[in-house]
């Protein structure tokens, strides 16, 4: 089932436990192994900065926390910082279908958004929307002194247009066929709806790439997925990084990826270097819907002409990108 397509992948992304060395001059000594530390060794390097590691085992050593990687290298506990990935997860369409009147908006202003009892922005406030709810909004916006507002469907009052990501609805590429499942991606309100044909089955909030580091408008088809990967900057970038065990990474053009994120929780702004940020649990939801299916057992695999990609669209608003789609590679025979 489609569930089961990365269930041995999914059993490794659990068991990874991620940090990165604390910020200042803080330093984060590694020892060969757990042994080397508990004999008083000395360190044989250190974690670097602008690096997020993964580690596979959480255990004990002359009285403190140790974490270790895949190659028995440690580090203690107390010298980095954990990351604790989001919980956050998008609404599946099927059971919880999108509202019949208005329009379903999340609320990504932190910790909350104010709700207001007029449409102005000296209004007072009635109440709180907590960040990442879902709300419903009408369409018809009001604009005080450059500020913009949206009117609760409820009627309990109006919200600022930049505490909340509303989904902009376009019409289907051409030739899409009922059965296919296929992924649309609106940037301007960082928003990704899983199609089926014509009907929506899943949405979300993504974070896409920063004006320095735009994400890629067009109509593409995912070239390949990888069920864990690292990801790090180009040599010469101005922001370097490097992540380990970045999960559910869906690439449709180049090194652009649809892909979980857990060193940030701030889905539906624009914070990545240019790649789709999905909360893991949604990246792992749409990882598993589409095409090329990942084989139990495999880590990652490749469309080819036997098994072509899901279509994957990248629009701001609701004009229609580039067709950016390539021929997939040829399986080799044999």
């Amino acid at each position: 089932s489609t569930l089961d397509r990365s269930s041995a992948a999914s059993d490794v992304y659990k068991r990874q436990r991620y940090a990165k060395r604390r910020k200042g001059d803080h330093p984060a000594p590694v020892w060969r192994s757990r042994a080397a530390l508990k004999r008083g060794d000395e360190p044989v390097g250190e974690l670097e900065p602008d690096h997020d590691y993964a580690f596979v085992r959480r255990r004990w050593a002359n009285g403190e926390r140790i974490l270790e990687d895949d190659t028995r290298r440690v580090v203690k506990e107390a010298d980095v910082r954990r990351f604790s990935p989001s919980a956050f997860e998008g609404r599946d369409l099927i059971n919880d279908p999108l509202p019949e009147e208005g329009t379903l908006a999340w609320v990504v202003a932190w910790p909350k958004a104010a709700k207001l009892d007029t449409p102005h922005p000296d209004a007072k406030a009635a109440g709180t929307l907590p960040f990442q709810t879902t709300v419903v909004v009408d369409d018809a916006s009001v604009r005080k002194r450059g500020t913009v507002f949206y009117p609760l469907h409820d009627g309990t009052g109006w919200v600022e247009a930049k505490a909340i990501r509303r989904f902009i609805p376009a019409d289907p590429p051409e030739g899409i066929s009922d059965s296919a499942v296929w992924v649309d991606v609106e940037v301007t309100q960082q928003t990704l709806m899983l199609m089926r044909g014509t009907t929506p089955i899943f949405t979300t909030v993504i974070s896409s790439g920063t004006g320095k580091n735009p994400t890629p408008l067009g109509i593409y088809r995912m070239e390949s997925k990888l069920a864990l990967t690292d990801m790090r900057s180009r040599a010469g970038d101005d922001d370097a990084y490097h992540v380990e065990a970045v999960p559910w990474a869906m690439y449709f053009d180049g090194r652009f990826a649809l892909h979980g994120a857990y060193w940030h929780n701030r889905f539906g702004n624009r914070v990545s270097h240019g790649c789709i940020n999905l909360a893991p649990k949604d990246a792992k939801r749409v990882f598993d819907a589409l095409d090329p299916v990942l084989p139990n057992g495999w880590i990652n695999v490749y469309e080819h002409d036997d098994a072509r990609g899901s279509l994957v669209r990248v629009r701001k608003g609701d004009k229609t990108p580039p067709d950016r789609r390539r021929e997939p590679r040829r399986r080799n025979a044999g």
